[in-house]
């Protein structure tokens, strides 16, 4: 049984539209037929990932971005990436923005911490990958001395194409622990069991949707993906300036949206003796998800997409079911104007 939720929080309205479509999707329990610009992403200040730490294994993050309002940190560079730290290539600090940006973010109070494993051209290696899991395992451990909470979000935008068994035994210790592990289900469009740690049953694994409702054309798929989330043409931030934004595609993107829920869900209870345990939290993005809303053509992948709506926030808003915006008086004269000249 799950521990109590903090139920009271302040409501908070976001004009999301077309532009940030993902997060207008994830915040409807019906299909968007129109993204217009009265379409909402809701929240609550109970739920909007404060005091929880993503870490997000990646290229780096650009700490200086707008998007990012002071809340990213530093955490560690892998020993054999030589350029230092920052963010290169772009891929982290997009993905960064998705988790917890002010405007592109789904948890917009979220901690962000830097966790670099792969260099500016985008190369990594196992080895990288297993010092940031132990950074990340120590640093949750050292936060948690004195306290019982489980705070704490790792988001893994990449994969090997072959099995590493000692990452996966690396994240296997790190989950026993109490932290929750996102990560992407992989853009070849093959079974996401080939993928690793995609295949790995403790692990959230994420498959891409698009915008009409489909499973991406390059999402691994099948039924080692838990949960699918929005993940062609997402806008986020970029590294050019402190306020660049450019739009990015893969199930990289996807995976930070599920962590942003998952950072949220956590958030959402009271300072207690027990959190959520990260198969918990898992239980709760899958079954609390829209099922069945989207067109997999029979890939055999769980038709799940996550659904943010965690403080009942979602159940004001002023569009309703999401799907159309309201005409306005204006517009249901001039249909009428219409139909009397047909008519005629």
């Amino acid at each position: 049984m799950l521990p109590s939720r903090n139920a009271s929080g302040e409501c908070f309205k976001q004009q999301s539209g077309r532009l940030n479509w993902h997060l207008s999707r994830i915040s409807s329990r019906e299909k968007i037929l129109n993204y217009g610009d009265r379409v909402q992403y809701t929240y609550s200040s109970s739920d909007d990932g404060a005091d929880i730490d993503v870490y997000v294994m990646d290229s780096g993050i650009y700490l200086e971005h707008s998007e990012f309002e002071g809340r990213a940190k530093w955490g560690m560079t892998a020993n054999s990436i030589y350029e230092g730290n920052g963010d290169l290539n772009g891929h982290g600090t997009h993905v960064a923005s998705l988790v917890g940006g002010k405007t592109n973010g789904v948890a917009k109070g979220v901690n962000i911490i830097a966790v670099k494993v792969f260099d500016m051209s985008g190369q990594g290696s196992a080895v990288n990958i297993i010092e940031g899991i132990a950074w990340i395992a120590q640093d949750v451990e050292s936060k948690r001395k004195g306290r019982k909470k489980r705070r704490a979000v790792v988001n893994m935008s990449f994969g090997f194409t072959r099995a590493v068994n000692v990452v996966e035994g690396a994240l296997t210790e790190l989950i026993a622990g109490g932290t929750s592990v996102v990560v992407a289900a992989g853009n070849s469009f093959v079974s996401a069991c080939r993928i690793c740690p995609a295949r790995m049953a403790s692990v959230t694994t994420v498959g891409a949707s698009t915008i009409y409702s489909t499973l991406a054309w390059f999402s691994n798929y099948g039924s080692c993906v838990d949960i699918i989330a929005p993940g062609d043409e997402i806008l986020g931030a970029g590294i050019e300036k402190p306020d660049t934004r450019v739009r990015q595609s893969g199930t990289s993107m996807a995976a930070p949206i599920v962590a942003g829920v998952a950072a949220r869900f956590l958030s959402s209870f009271e300072d207690d003796e027990r959190w959520p345990t990260p198969a918990e939290v898992q239980t709760y993005l899958i079954d609390h998800g829209n099922q069945n809303f989207l067109d997999l053509s029979n890939s055999g992948t769980p038709n799940v997409e996550v659904y943010s709506g965690i403080s009942g926030c979602e159940d004001e808003s002023e569009n309703g079911v999401l799907c159309l915006a309201a005409p306005s008086l204006v517009q249901l004269l001039l249909v009428v104007l219409v139909l009397v000249k047909l008519l005629k």
